[in-house]
Formats: C-alpha cells, sequence, structure tokens
C-alpha cells in the first residue's frame, strides 16, 4: 500500500471506529493474559501490603496476667501486718542525729589496748608508706556521742538587681513609676511617701531614705506638681475634718503646726486653706445658739483660739447672757446656780468656769451688774 492510499484511507470517517475497535481488544487480551498468568493477583497484593504499611500501627495489649488466688486468711495477716507497722512508726520515738564517737584517752595513748578492752575498732596491716597499724571504723560501736554540728546556713540568695544602688533604681523609668504610684497613695504626706518607699526599697543598699532624697528624684522626674496637688488635696481635707483647726490637722498630718504652715506657704494654698477656716468661723458665730457658743467656750477653748474667734465668741456670749441672767439676779447663790444648770445644761464644774470667766461670781441678791468684760 502506497503512502497515498494509506492517507486516504485514514480520512475516511470509519476509520476512527475501527482504531478503537482495535484498542479496545488489545487492551482485553493484556487484561486477559494477565489474569490467566496470575500477575494481576500480584500486583493487587503488593498495592494491599503498601497501603497497610502506610497506616499507622496499632499498639499492641499488654497480655493480661492470670489473677493470684488469695485465700481470706492470708490477706487478713498482710492487713494486720500494715496496720502494726504504721502504728510502730507512729508510736517510733525520732531518729537520732548524726554522732561521732569521741575518742578515749587510752584510744589515743595505744590504740591496741583499747581495741582489747572492748570491741570497738579493729586493727589491720599497716597501709604501705605508712608507719603504725592502719585502723580500720568498719567494727566502731556508737558509745556516748555526740551530736555534729548543725550544718551551716545556706547563703542568701541574692535579690535581683540586690547589689544595685537604690538611687540608680529610683532615677530610671521604672523608679518613675514606682513614685508616681505611690504619690497617689499618699494618705498623711511626705513622711508617708518616704516609709512607702523605704518598705518597696527595704533590702536593697542605700536604704533608708531621707525626704531630701526623695525630693531630689521627684524633681528629677517632673513629679513635684504631682506630689503639689495631691499633698493639697489631703491637708485641705483633713483640715476640714477638724472643722478648720490647725493643730489638729497638724496632729494628724504627722507633723507640727509650724512645719504645716511651711508646707502650705510651700504649696502656696494660703487662700484656700483661709476660706475653708472662715466658713467654720461663721458657722460658729452666726448659726449656733448660746448653749452651743457657751459649750465650745466652756470645753474647746483651744479650739476657738485656734480659729481666732475666742474674743468674738465671749463678746457674743456676754452681749446674750445680759439679757438671760437678769431674771436670776434677784435669786441667792445657790438657786441662781441650779437655774443656770438647768436651763443651759452645764455641770457644777462647768458652772462655776462660767462665772469664774464671765463675771458671774461677783453677781449678789438684787445686784445690777452684768458679767464683766474683762473676765480672766
Amino acid at each position: 500500500m502506497s503512502m497515498d492510499r494509506l492517507a486516504r484511507w485514514l480520512n475516511l470517517p470509519e476509520t476512527e471506529r475501527v482504531l478503537d475497535l482495535l484498542a479496545r481488544r488489545i487492551a482485553e487480551g493484556v487484561m486477559a493474559g494477565l489474569e490467566k498468568s496470575g500477575l494481576m493477583a500480584k500486583l493487587v497484593e503488593q498495592i494491599d501490603k503498601a497501603q497497610a504499611a502506610a497506616q499507622p500501627a496499632k499498639p499492641a495489649e499488654p497480655p493480661k496476667l492470670p489473677p493470684i488466688p488469695l485465700k481470706p486468711e492470708v490477706a487478713l495477716s498482710l492487713l494486720k501486718e500494715q496496720a502494726a507497722k504504721r502504728e510502730t512508726a507512729l508510736l517510733r520515738k525520732p531518729g537520732a542525729r548524726r554522732t561521732f564517737v569521741k575518742p578515749t584517752v587510752t584510744y589515743r595513748v595505744d590504740p591496741r589496748k583499747s581495741a582489747e578492752a572492748s570491741p570497738g575498732p579493729s586493727l589491720a596491716a599497716p597501709a604501705p608508706g605508712i608507719s603504725g597499724p592502719a585502723v580500720s571504723f568498719s567494727g566502731l560501736t556508737m558509745g556516748a556521742g555526740y551530736p555534729l554540728p548543725p550544718p551551716p546556713p545556706r547563703p542568701a540568695m541574692a535579690k535581683k538587681e540586690g547589689t544595685r544602688a537604690v538611687f540608680a533604681l529610683l532615677y530610671e523609668e521604672k523608679g518613675r513609676k514606682i513614685l508616681f504610684g505611690f504619690i497617689n497613695q499618699v494618705r498623711f504626706g511626705r513622711s508617708d511617701l518616704v516609709e512607702r518607699v523605704n518598705q518597696f526599697y527595704k533590702d536593697l543598699p542605700g536604704v533608708p531614705l531621707s525626704e531630701e532624697d526623695l525630693m531630689r528624684a521627684i524633681h528629677y522626674h517632673k513629679l513635684i506638681d504631682v506630689l503639689y496637688k495631691r499633698e493639697e488635696e489631703i491637708i485641705c481635707r483633713h483640715l476640714r475634718k477638724e472643722k478648720g483647726s490647725l493643730v489638729k490637722t497638724a496632729q494628724r498630718l504627722k507633723m507640727t503646726p509650724e512645719k504645716l504652715n511651711d508646707r502650705i506657704q510651700e504649696l502656696k494654698i494660703e487662700e484656700r486653706v483661709a476660706a475653708i477656716r472662715q466658713e467654720f468661723c461663721e458657722q460658729i458665730i452666726e448659726q449656733m445658739d448660746l448653749r452651743q457658743k457657751l459649750d465650745l467656750a466652756l470645753t474647746k477653748s483651744k479650739y476657738l483660739a485656734d480659729l481666732n474667734i475666742e474674743q468674738q465668741v465671749d463678746s457674743a456670749i456676754r452681749e446674750e447672757l445680759k439679757d438671760r441672767l437678769a431674771q436670776y439676779l434677784s435669786m441667792n447663790e445657790q438657786e441662781r446656780q441650779q437655774a443656770v444648770c438647768q436651763e443651759f445644761g452645764l455641770s457644777e464644774d462647768l458652772y462655776h468656769r462660767l462665772a469664774r470667766r464671765f463675771g458671774l461670781e461677783d453677781c449678789q441678791d438684787g445686784g445690777e451688774q452684768v458679767p464683766a468684760q474683762n473676765a480672766p
């Protein structure tokens, strides 16, 4: 067949169908030959083995041991033995400490005599190169023992950053955060702040810190405004609690009144402090009645002197006493005392104090004297 005829035959429409049929027949013949020869079964077996090897193998279960037959009598005896061991362990005395035997004078002079006298250390042949008998302490018996000295204490573990001075830590950024936190926790002033910082750095060299050291660090971190604001709040709060008394406020803040005045001037809060004190002064002079003013004048004169209104309160009391005591001038001393004590709720001691301070002792029966203006 020439090439031209072959090309024409391949271009026929039935040629594709013939080739497809031919390929199918060849494939069927090959598969049939593989099955007859047994090669197909071997190929399938190898594929299954490869897939099984790829999967993880399951762990083999341990063999189960057969149960050991145990009679009830044996089990009961074992339980009793264990209970007896526990009881003896509880009743046993504490174990002896490590001891060593103090050698006697005879042993130090002549070890042979000591070995013959008592079963002690056994004598052995001298070691080569050493003169005298070699002593083996394997047979040494425990006699009157002496306790060994206790082991030395363990050296204290150095705290992290323990070799650095506290001043180096205060000037770091971490020290700024610590100071800022302690400033906001202060309750009584700078002494409280110094105490808190020293407690925090108690294990570091350089402690205790003074107030001057702490103020340098606060100025370095530019926290002085925060400290001033916190101190202003503390002073004003305690001043209101003590009703304007500077002496009581200083006691609360654990400082002297002079130091409190210096602190107020340093913080530049004189006007605010004066406004708080003036508020309580006006409350005493304008809002309190005669009975309340008498109670303050007779029992809390130091508080009025602290507010600088003692003379004003005394003048107001004298003005009101002119009309109130006029009705008692005609009475005798005992009747007048009972009437005044009943009206103002005074005890006998307070009445005598009132009489001495406001001049009631000079009033006679039927007299027209009024309380003295310059009573002591």
